[in-house]
């Protein structure tokens, strides 16, 4: 991570502070899943999820049913309330969270129906 000018660049905002200043136009047409995803990967987001098929589908298996146009209404709330009441308790992220529901999506649901 820069925290200031490399040999060839001016005096002025780092590297971290003109990518956040060039998110909103950049993302905005990756939609709210693809822009937290994006966001995820590149370490700029920390309380967020990309709320996609897997993590829909684990909550569908616990007994959370999401419709598609709920989601989409909804996506803010959904989050947060997942940060809130999963990943906070848990000492987590909303970031690393998201990391592991993805990275171990194949396991937690065999464990989910073969208890």
């Amino acid at each position: 991570m820069c925290s200031g000018p490399g040999p060839r660049e001016k005096a002025g905002p780092t590297v971290r502070a003109r990518m956040s200043m060039a998110v909103p136009t950049t993302f905005q047409y990756y939609g709210k899943k693809g822009a937290r995803d994006t966001l995820i990967k590149l370490r700029l987001a920390k309380n967020c999820l990309a709320l996609d098929g897997r993590i829909i589908g684990l909550l569908e298996e616990v007994g959370v049913h999401v419709k598609r146009v709920s989601l989409n209404r909804n996506y803010e709330k959904i989050e947060t309330a997942l940060v809130e009441k999963v990943a906070r308790p848990l000492g987590l992220s909303g970031r690393q969270l998201d990391r592991i529901l993805f990275q171990n999506y194949g396991d937690i649901m065999v464990r989910l129906r073969c208890p």
